[in-house]
């Protein structure tokens, strides 16, 4: 394994602290838990909790949007630096408050208080989403790819810990979990003066080698329509699996999580290990189950029986597709001169817009099995696989690029050991004033060539080539084979 590439933006502090704030917004936006923990112990009516938790969820999906938009439309063409480290702790102590006034007006069945938090919680996500966003796509789409990996696979064991403690734990480590991430990232940037923690402000520079024909904001259109319509299918599975209208008790995430972090898992070992090709593969293959997945919620509108599928392949296609997006957003950022801030603010507007857009789709149908939701369904499944199609064009552009950037790298590589061999074989042949043809013989012979194949070679007798030995052997004053190696390796320093 390369674990040369845990450095920089993919450093394991990065990937640390990146994971604990994944895990605050898998607990506080897309989990139900706090809207049960203070109202189990009080007795209350908990009828009304998966509805506050519903409405909660659209609110901060709602929040998250505007702030990624303002960010987009705000964002300069170049900033100075990726570290945001006062705007962070701002938005890391509101999340906190906030998140702690949710699990307060649950419990007290204070609607009002519930929501006014949701949006601040929603706005800070947002915000944070964005400081670790911009540490992940810092060093092009490989780290971005080891980054965001990392984190949810992490986050996966973080969550395992989370759902292991008794309610009242549970909330409080939920509230202090945007303080841990903000803590640990206020250290990465403190020692961005130190290995392997260091991230090379050269290498964000962009190559502006891509163009698009149509754009919004500098940015691809085609990138954000694809994000849109493909977390519509998400958000529909979180209307009709995580916030079912029959749910009436506290559900689980655990097992999308647990999907998410396995596939995150496999992800994160094959950007330690695996070329380009294979990475290409494994995106397929994910966005081949988010397909399948959809057509099985179709099916779901008739029978209760392959719900549960439905369960399985979405979130293991979206943790795909969603590694695939920041990926991307690193490949942008690197070869167009669109500001990465607002590249990656419009990546992610599109996803918490679609994620709403069809949360909302899953209640306006509310579950039950007509003719309307049929076709809105069938529709939905048309579109998603043209934005399944569409991003597997784009990421055409993205492998092809890899592997090119890839086989360029071995080649130069190649060519500067060659450079460099030629280089000191030259400046012996030099020092020691050997003829042209003792040269040939010498290349040849430091190769580790026997004398048979070097008269074959340059078409001589082996007594000329012996002969030609002996005259190095004299000139060099040396007097067998490894001695002579053993100068020739003295030019290489």
């Amino acid at each position: 394994m390369n674990f040369k590439a845990l450095s920089g933006s993919s450093s394991w502090l990065a990937i640390v602290g990146a994971s604990f704030f994944w895990t605050w917004m898998d607990r506080a936006m897309f989990g139900d838990s706090l809207y049960f923990v203070l109202a189990d112990r009080k007795g209350l009516d908990l009828a009304q909790a998966p509805e506050l938790a519903q409405e909660s969820f659209i609110v901060m999906l709602a929040a998250s949007a505007i702030v990624f938009l303002a960010l987009a439309v705000a964002a300069k063409r170049q900033t100075s630096s990726i570290w945001s480290v006062k705007t962070t702790l701002v938005a890391a102590v509101a999340g906190a408050i906030s998140t702690a006034s949710i699990l307060l007006a649950a419990s007290a069945n204070m609607t009002a208080l519930a929501m006014a938090g949701a949006f601040v919680t929603g706005s800070s996500m947002a915000v944070l989403n964005i400081s670790w966003g911009r540490i992940c796509i810092a060093q092009g789409p490989a780290k971005a790819m080891t980054h965001i990996a990392g984190a949810w696979a992490l986050g996966l064991a973080i969550n395992i810990l989370t759902e292991g403690l008794v309610p009242i734990a549970e909330g409080t480590f939920i509230i202090v979990l945007p303080l841990v991430s903000f803590a640990l990232y206020a250290i990465d940037a403190k020692l961005q003066h130190t290995d392997p923690y260091r991230i090379d402000q050269a290498e964000q520079t962009p190559e502006q080698t891509m163009t698009a024909k149509a754009h919004v904001l500098g940015v691809d259109v085609r990138f954000p329509a694809f994000i849109l319509v493909f977390c519509i299918a998400f958000g529909l599975m979180c209307s009709f699996e995580i916030f079912s209208p029959a749910a009436t008790e506290r559900q689980t995430i655990i097992d999308i999580v647990g999907l998410r972090g396995i596939v995150s898992l496999l992800f994160f070992i094959a950007s330690l290990t695996a070329p380009a090709r294979r990475m290409e593969s494994l995106f397929n293959a994910c966005l081949s189950f988010m397909v399948f997945g959809l057509l099985v919620m179709t099916v779901g509108l008739y029978t209760n029986d392959v719900q549960g599928l439905t369960r399985i392949f979405i979130p293991i296609g979206y943790a795909g597709f969603d590694i695939l997006v920041w990926t991307l957003v690193a490949f942008y950022a690197k070869t167009t001169a669109t500001s990465p801030l607002r590249i990656l603010a419009v990546a992610m507007g599109a996803e918490q817009a679609g994620i709403l857009a069809g949360q909302l789709i899953g209640i306006a149908l509310g579950g039950s099995a007509n003719a309307t939701n049929s076709i809105m369904m069938m529709a939905l499944s048309y579109l998603l696989l043209i934005a399944v199609m569409g991003l597997a064009r784009l990421c055409t552009v993205l492998w092809r690029r890899q592997r090119d950037d890839a086989e360029a790298s071995t080649a130069d590589s190649s060519l500067d050991a060659c450079d460099k061999q030629e280089d000191h074989l030259d400046r012996f042949a030099d020092a020691y004033e050997l003829t042209a043809r003792e040269r040939d013989v010498f290349a040849l012979f430091a190769e580790g060539r026997s004398a048979p194949y070097i008269a074959e070679m340059l078409v001589l007798s082996e007594n000329t080539v012996k002969t030609h030995l002996r005259h190095i052997y004299t000139k060099c004053n040396l007097h067998n084979r490894q001695e002579l190696l053993d100068a020739i390796e003295a030019f290489k320093r």
